[in-house]
């Protein structure tokens, strides 16, 4: 009996040791990620100066989390401004706790433009006034990181 009860201490002290040792490992999801690459978010605008896409590693503190299921984030670029990351065709998805937390995105930064009538759509779905939907009358330009990974910092 004391020797089980010394096994079942030794088994349980070495599982807290080996997942307290992972813990602070950092977490991906989707494809590699090359932080020694990444740029601070804040710069992500300069990578699209004289073209309209480019491959791009970013780093940065994420705000918001689509909490239907993780399929974007917000990536704080400073002075209040986000880069919304997608991954496209939801092919991972990333924690919905993740806000507040600092990670590296690699994938494709380009533009994106929302028309009129999917914003009206939006603020309709978000509960807004006849008259907030109305005022709506131009198309939405944000700059986007379609994301092939994400680690966690």
């Amino acid at each position: 009996m004391k020797s089980r009860i010394t096994l079942l201490l030794i088994a349980t002290v070495l599982t807290l040791s080996f997942s307290c040792k992972n813990a602070n490992q950092p977490t991906s999801y989707g494809g590699p990620v090359d932080e020694k690459v990444a740029v601070p978010a804040a710069e992500a605008k300069n990578l699209l100066t004289d073209k309209p896409e480019a491959t791009a590693t970013l780093a940065g503190k994420v705000n918001e989390v689509c909490q239907a299921e993780g399929c974007w984030f917000n990536l704080d670029q400073g002075s209040g401004v986000a880069l919304l990351v997608r991954m496209p065709e939801h092919s991972f998805t990333v924690p919905k706790d993740l806000s507040g937390k600092q990670v590296v995105v690699a994938g494709r930064l380009h533009y994106d433009t929302t028309d009129v009538a999917t914003l009206r759509e939006y603020a309709k779905e978000d509960g807004k006034s006849e008259e907030e939907i109305n005022a709506i009358n131009e198309p939405f330009v944000e700059l986007v990181l379609e994301a092939s990974g994400v680690k966690i910092q």
